[in-house]
């Protein structure tokens, strides 16, 4: 069994809402109880967002969200299905559990490598982490490049 099967039948058996989501992933022919894990279909892996939208919809407010099994689902899904939006929300996820310095440098490589450097999201992400780290002036500029990028009015006010 490779890695990433190891590791995705572990995080699924460990996780709360592993009960709800076992007969979705029946699609991934998830042995839950050998612990085996054969990759048959990647369609499966909305599953993981459908999870993550589960754990954020039963917590009554950010600050009382299950950051670190969010952090584990969006471990899953970037292995399974990487792309640099999966990236910004695991650091999101990431500055949740381990606080912004942690979280800073993730978001900054996905912005240097110029992958997200065109989504205004990225750089209010950057902005925040910075903020909350005290680094005013940086966060300043950093808010002023997502509202360059930043295409809706609604949005622009935000």
């Amino acid at each position: 069994m490779s890695t990433f099967c190891s590791s995705l039948a572990n995080r699924l058996r460990r996780c709360r809402y592993a009960q709800r989501y076992r007969r979705p992933f029946a699609r991934l022919a998830v042995d839950l109880d050998a612990v085996r894990l054969a990759i048959v279909d990647l369609d499966s892996f909305p599953r993981v967002e459908h999870a993550i939208a589960a754990v954020h919809a039963a917590a009554p407010s950010a600050r009382e969200t299950d950051w670190d099994e969010i952090l584990g689902l969006y471990g899953i899904l970037q292995r399974a299905a990487p792309s640099p939006i999966v990236q910004l929300n695991r650091a999101i996820a990431m500055s949740m559990v381990k606080g912004p310095a942690a979280a800073l440098p993730l978001v900054a490589a996905l912005l240097d490598t110029g992958q997200l450097a065109d989504y205004h999201l990225a750089h209010v992400a950057e902005a925040d982490l910075l903020r909350q780290m005290g680094r005013i002036e940086p966060a300043k500029a950093a808010y002023g490049r997502a509202l360059q990028l930043c295409k809706l009015e609604p949005e622009r006010r935000l």
